[in-house]
This record gives structure tokens, C-alpha cells and sequence, in this order.
């Protein structure tokens, strides 16, 4: 049986070919399709690896200033006691400040830069995606006096103007016999850097940890300590600005949707 198609003679055996082919052909087309969606949400993440971007133990007696991160595409400085703190050699781990901490008040802590700190920065090319940064704090007040100490954690990605977390951490009120101290055990302490300001962020990140104590001026061994200070997170090639992959992968649905309903 012949049909007749533009004036030309087209037997019944001819339709029924370009049926099927122009089918496969949009079958063909459909599996490319989704082969991208895949291969497009595949790439987003591929490059990105996690790892402890700054370690600081404080155990080399040579340098305690230094990290013991391994990650390789960033570089972590030499951690800062600034305002008069240093490091103990005593406590072999643990970062101290003695008479030094004058501060009473929140303000008075970032005036006179009592902090403890350190700054990451990444490989060019490369950008952080920051997860959490974890650490242990101490303290020490002689005699037992009940003091305590304020501290919180700020980063110079909003100039150091609001607070990621704080704390406070008071000494027992038992009063020691001279030259004892008392002294809290060491509490391990979480701060959540998961905010969209620490993500795909490809310039040096500065986290400064502020304290005070609440009688504004301490003795020769009043002490505040943190130790085993770690940042989380992950180093990731810079690429161009893409949608994100829950975008791509409608997109490319509505696509896959089309070519169905053509069928």
C-alpha cells in the first residue's frame, strides 16, 4: 500500500521506518540528557575534599606557634597569643595568660586585643568551605575565688563585629591553701562555622578567640587556657558561578519532560 506524501509515493513499509527512527532518535536523545544531570551533579562536589584545614596541639617544644595540618592546599599561620599570653611549657599542651588578663568586659577584651588566634589561607585557585572549629578551654584562679572567665569567638570575614559563640567558664569556689591553685578540667568546646559567610570562600579567614575575667585584674597565676584548637572544613577549586545542582537537575528534567511529551 502506497500513500501519497508532498506528491511523492511513500509505501505503508517507509512510514512505519520513520516512525521508529525518529523514536530512537529521541530515546538517544533522552539517555544524553541524562547522562549530564548526572555528570553535571557529579562535578559540583568532585573536586571538594575534607579535611582539618589548622591543628594546634602546642607539643613542640621548638615552635608551639605551629600547626600540625596536613592539608595541602592551604596554609595555616603561627597561632597568636596576643595581649601579653603565651605558652605553657609546663602544661606541656596548653596556651596560658597569667597577670595579663585585665579585661572585665567585652569591649574592653577587643580594645586591648585579648585574644587568641590564627589565619588560614588558601592556594590560589582554591576556596574554603569551613565546617566547625572545636577546642578545650581551662581555668585557673589562685586561691580558689570563684572567678571566672568570658570568652567568644569572632572571625575578620565581618571585621570581628559579631559573635560566631560564647562562653563562660568559672573557677570552684574553695579556697586553696597558697601556693595551690584550683583548677577547672579542660571543657571541649564546638563552634559551628556552617554560615553561607564561611562557604566557597576563597580569601584568608582570621578567627580570634576574645576573653576577659569578671574582677578586671588577676594575679601572677591566674590563668585562661585553650588547647587541641582544630578547624574543620574543606578545599575546593574555585570554578565559575554555576546554579546549584538541585537547579540543574530541574532544568534538565523539564527537558527530559519535553522530549516525553513530543514523543
Amino acid at each position: 500500500m502506497y500513500f501519497s506524501f508532498n506528491g511523492t509515493a511513500v509505501s505503508q513499509i517507509d512510514l512505519v521506518d520513520g516512525v521508529r527512527n525518529k523514536n530512537m532518535l529521541r530515546n538517544l536523545r533522552m539517555r544524553h540528557l541524562a547522562l549530564v544531570v548526572g555528570l553535571a551533579v557529579a562535578g559540583m562536589t568532585a573536586n571538594a575534599s575534607g579535611a582539618v584545614i589548622a591543628q594546634y596541639n602546642f607539643n613542640n617544644s621548638a615552635d608551639r606557634t605551629v600547626s600540625i595540618d596536613a592539608e595541602p592546599n592551604s596554609t595555616a599561620s603561627a597561632f597568636v597569643t596576643s595581649g601579653g599570653g603565651g605558652f605553657s611549657s609546663a602544661s606541656n599542651s596548653a596556651i596560658q595568660t597569667y597577670a595579663n588578663i585585665t579585661s572585665s568586659s567585652v569591649a574592653t577584651a577587643i580594645s586591648s586585643n585579648d585574644y587568641f588566634g590564627f589565619t588560614v589561607t588558601p592556594s590560589l585557585g582554591q576556596a574554603f568551605s569551613l565546617t566547625n572549629l572545636t577546642f578545650d578551654s581551662t581555668t585557673r584562679f589562685q586561691f580558689g575565688d570563684g572567678g571566672s572567665v568570658s570568652f567568644f569567638v569572632r572571625s575578620s570575614l565581618d571585621g570581628f563585629t559579631s559573635d560566631l559563640a560564647s562562653y563562660s567558664q568559672t573557677s570552684p569556689s574553695t579556697v586553696a591553701v597558697p601556693p595551690s591553685s584550683s583548677v577547672n578540667d579542660a571543657v571541649a568546646r564546638n563552634v559551628s562555622l556552617s554560615g553561607v559567610l564561611f562557604q566557597n570562600q576563597p580569601a584568608p579567614i582570621q578567627l580570634r578567640i576574645y576573653f576577659y575575667e569578671n574582677i578586671g585584674n588577676s594575679t601572677a597565676t591566674d590563668a585562661f587556657r585553650v588547647d587541641n584548637v582544630i578547624l574543620n572544613g574543606t578545599v575546593a577549586e574555585v570554578t565559575a558561578a554555576v546554579p546549584e545542582p538541585a537547579s540543574i537537575g530541574i532544568a534538565m528534567l523539564g527537558g527530559l519532560a519535553l522530549l516525553a511529551r513530543r514523543r
